[in-house]
C-alpha cells in the first residue's frame, strides 16, 4: 500500500497531513455514559458516501432527528484529481455496535484511495492495480474485490491492504462485480458480454480466511436475442438465489444455480426510449406483509425515476411503484434501515441526494408514486456514484465525532508547542 500520509477530512477543510494517535476523549466517555442510562434504544443511522464528476467526495450521516429523517453533512472535499468513478463503504464487523470502518474511492486518474470513515482520515492509496476502478464491493468487513478497465479483478485484505489476488477476468473492462450474500462467490460482467461466476475461498464457507483463493465456476454469454448492448451492472438478490443483470435498456433475471433465464420484468416494452443506470435488491420488512421469499428490485433510469418490482423465484414479477422527484437522470440507488424505516437512497445528475420511505409498499396496494422524505442539495454537482452502509448507533456516531474533534485540538496544540511550520490549509467551499 502506497502513500502512507494521513490527511484528516472535515466538512469545510482539509487539515495538513499529520499522523495523529487516537485517544479517548472525555466527551466520548460522557456519551457512552449517557447511552447506558437512556430509556429508549438508540436508532441505527447510515453512512452515505457520494462521488462526483467534479472530483468532490461527499459524506453524510442519515439519521432520525426529532422524528424526521435528516442528511447530516460530514465532509465535502476534492478527493481525486479527476472524476470519482466508484465508492465503497465497508459493512460493520459482526456484533459491532459501530458502523463500518473503511471508505474506498476510485477515480479516472486510476488511483484507489483508502479512508478511515470513523476517524475521517486518509490512510493511503492501494498499489498494484491498473486501470480505472469501475466497480468495488466488500466481500465482508475484511476483504475488498475490485474490477477495472484493464480487464482485471483485484482482491485486498482490509487493514493491512495486502493484495491477495489479481487476475484477468474478462477480455475487456470489468464493468461490475457483485458478491454473493454468503461471501463465498462473486459474479462479474464485462464489455465482452460475458458473465463469470467465481468461487472466493477453497469453499463457500471460508471466504474470511481464504479470500485470495479464487476459482472460476462458470461463464456464459449474456444478452437476449434481438437486443444489443453489453451488461453494465450485476447484483445478487439478498437470498442469493437470483442474479439481476442490467443492460442499457433491459434487465435480465437468472437463477444463480445454472444461470437459467427467468421471466422478464413486467411493464417493460420491447423498445424503450430510456436508459437504465443502476439496479439493487432489498428485502421488505416483515411489517409490510409480503410473503416469504419476496424481494424488491429497484431500477434507476434516465427518465428521472426509479422503478420498483416485487420479485420472487419461480413466480411472475410485479411492478409495484416508482420513486419520483429528481429533475435529471437517476445515477444510482442503494438501501438501508433507520429506525423502523426501510429506505431507498438515490443520487441524480440534478445534484440531489434523496431518501425515500418504502414502508408504504404493500402486496395489496396499487402502483404508487413515492416522493422523497429527505433530501440534500449539492448545488448542481454532477453526482456519479453512491454507497450506503450502517454507521452504527447514533450515540456511537456522536461519540466518534467528539473523539475526532478532541484529536484535532490536541494535534494543533502539539504543533503550536513544537513551533513547527505547517503547510497552508486547503479551504474547501461549504456546499450549504
Amino acid at each position: 500500500m502506497g502513500g502512507q500520509k494521513r490527511a484528516r477530512f472535515q466538512q469545510s477543510q482539509q487539515v495538513p497531513d499529520k499522523s495523529v494517535k487516537a485517544r479517548k476523549s472525555d466527551s466520548k466517555k460522557e456519551a457512552s455514559a449517557a447511552a447506558s442510562t437512556a430509556t429508549a434504544a438508540p436508532s441505527v443511522s447510515l453512512n452515505v458516501s457520494v462521488g462526483s464528476y467534479e472530483r468532490l467526495l461527499y459524506g453524510f450521516n442519515l439519521r432520525l432527528q426529532d422524528g424526521d429523517l435528516k442528511f447530516k453533512p460530514l465532509f465535502m472535499f476534492p478527493a481525486h484529481i479527476t472524476c470519482i468513478k466508484s465508492v465503497a463503504l465497508s459493512p460493520p464487523p459482526p456484533g459491532s455496535s459501530k458502523g463500518g470502518k473503511w471508505l474506498i474511492t476510485g477515480g479516472t486518474d486510476e488511483s484507489v484511495k483508502v479512508w478511515d470513515i470513523r476517524r475521517r482520515v486518509e490512510v493511503g492509496s492501494l498499489t498494484g492495480t491498473e486501470g480505472t476502478p469501475l466497480s468495488m464491493a466488500f466481500i465482508n468487513h475484511a476483504h475488498l474485490v475490485m474490477g477495472t478497465t484493464h480487464s482485471n479483478i483485484y482482491i485486498f485484505k482490509c487493514g493491512e491492504w495486502e493484495l491477495l489476488k489479481s487476475f484477468r477476468a474478462h477480455k475487456g473492462s470489468v464493468d461490475s462485480a457483485a458478491v454473493h450474500p454468503n461471501g463465498g462467490f462473486a459474479m462479474t460482467v464485462g464489455n465482452d458480454r460475458m458473465g463469470q461466476l467465481w468461487r472466493l475461498g477453497k469453499n463457500s464457507k471460508d471466504s474470511n480466511r481464504q479470500a485470495g483463493h479464487v476459482g472460476r465456476i462458470a461463464g456464459t454469454k449474456l444478452g437476449i436475442e434481438g437486443r444489443k448492448g453489453n451488461p453494465e451492472v450485476v447484483k445478487f438478490s439478498k437470498s442469493g438465489n437470483i442474479i439481476a443483470i442490467m443492460f442499457k435498456q433491459h434487465v435480465e433475471l437468472r437463477k444463480t444455480h445454472g444461470f437459467e433465464t427467468l421471466p422478464q420484468l413486467p411493464s417493460l416494452p420491447s423498445k424503450l426510449t430510456t436508459k437504465f443506470n443502476d439496479i439493487g435488491f432489498v428485502k421488505p420488512l416483515k411489517s409490510q406483509g409480503f410473503s416469504d421469499g419476496v424481494e424488491l428490485l429497484a431500477v434507476a433510469s434516465e427518465d428521472k425515476r426509479v422503478l420498483l418490482y416485487a420479485i420472487k423465484e419461480e413466480e411472475e414479477s410485479k411492478f409495484i411503484g416508482e420513486l419520483i422527484g429528481h429533475q435529471n437522470r437517476v445515477k444510482s440507488v442503494r438501501f438501508g434501515v433507520v429506525g423502523d424505516k426501510l429506505l431507498a437512497i438515490t443520487i441524480s445528475s440534478d445534484g440531489f441526494v434523496r431518501a425515500f420511505d418504502l414502508n408504504v409498499l404493500k402486496p395489496s396496494s396499487e402502483q404508487v408514486q413515492l416522493e422523497a422524505v429527505a433530501s440534500y442539495d449539492t448545488k448542481g454537482t454532477r453526482l456519479t456514484c453512491l454507497d450506503v452502509a450502517s454507521a452504527g448507533y447514533e450515540d456511537t456516531v456522536d461519540a466518534d465525532e467528539s473523539e475526532d474533534e478532541q484529536e484535532e485540538e490536541e494535534a494543533h496544540e502539539e504543533e503550536d508547542e513544537e513551533e513547527q511550520e505547517s503547510e497552508p490549509e486547503e479551504e474547501v467551499e461549504d456546499d450549504e
